[in-house]
C-alpha cells in the first residue's frame, strides 16, 4: 500500500518507524480502545515515516527557507486529535480533550512538500502537545544536537533552542516580520492535517 506523503529518506539512526508501533508502544488499552484503533493499524501497516536524514536535511532547508526565507528549518510541528470511542474504566478521563471528546493526540512534523517525516500517534487526548514533543526521542535526539536545524512550532508549545515559535507580543519590526515568516511557514503542518488526517479518520468520529 502506497502513501502519498511518505518521502523517500532514509531513516535516523533508530530505524524507520512503522505506524503499526507508533500506535501501540503504550502499555495495552482496554478492549473497547484497541477495538477503535484497530482500523488505523490495517490502514497503516507497513508504511514507513522517517525524519529526514543527515543527507536530506539540506533539501529539506532549502524547501522551507523558498517560503518565506525562514532559515535552517527542520520541520513544522503540531499536535490534532483524533476522536474514539470511550474506553472504560479509570481510563476513560485520560482520553477527554478540550473540546471534551475522547481522542488521540497525534503529533506530527511535515517538511515543506507536506510529507510527513515524523508522528507520534500513542497519547490519550487529554495530554498537552508540550509533553508530547518533550516526551518523544525525536525531542532528545535534537536537544543533544543529533540534527542541525530548529522546528517551528505555535504558540502551544515552548520556545527551545531547537524549536522556534511566535512572539507573544511583538514590539519591533523586527518581531512581527518573525512572527509573519513562522506563521506563512508553519501553515505547512496545517495544510499537510487537511491533507493526510481523512485517510484514517473515522467519518462517524470525526476530528479535531
Amino acid at each position: 500500500m502506497a502513501c502519498p506523503f511518505i518521502e523517500d529518506e532514509e531513516p535516523i539512526d533508530e530505524g524507520a518507524q512503522i505506524i503499526q508501533r507508533a500506535f501501540f508502544r503504550r502499555p495495552p488499552a482496554p478492549r473497547v480502545f484497541q477495538e477503535r484503533t484497530n482500523p488505523l493499524e490495517q490502514k497503516f501497516l507497513n508504511i514507513f515515516i522517517t525524519f529526514p536524514s543527515h543527507h536530506g536535511i539540506q533539501r529539506i532547508k532549502e524547501g522551507f527557507y523558498a517560503i518565506a526565507g525562514f532559515p535552517n528549518v527542520l520541520g513544522c510541528i503540531d499536535c490534532t486529535h483524533i476522536q474514539i470511542q470511550a474506553p472504560p474504566g479509570p481510563v476513560e478521563r485520560d482520553f477527554v480533550d478540550r473540546r471534551n471528546n475522547h481522542s488521540l493526540n497525534v503529533q506530527m512534523i511535515c517538511n515543506s512538500k507536506l510529507l510527513i517525516t515524523n508522528m507520534e500517534a500513542k497519547w490519550p487526548g487529554g495530554v498537552h502537545d508540550a509533553r508530547i514533543l518533550r516526551e518523544s526521542h525525536l525531542a532528545q535526539r535534537l536537544a543533544q544536537g543529533g540534527f542541525e536545524g530548529v522546528l517551528l512550532g505555535d504558540r502551544g508549545y515552548p520556545c527551545l533552542p531547537y524549536l522556534l515559535t511566535p512572539y507573544p507580543e511583538p514590539r519591533a519590526a523586527a518581531e512581527a516580520a518573525f512572527n509573519n515568516a513562522l506563521s506563512t511557514t508553519t501553515a505547512r503542518i496545517e495544510m499537510t492535517d487537511g491533507k493526510s488526517l481523512p485517510l484514517y479518520r473515522d467519518p462517524e468520529m470525526g476530528g479535531s
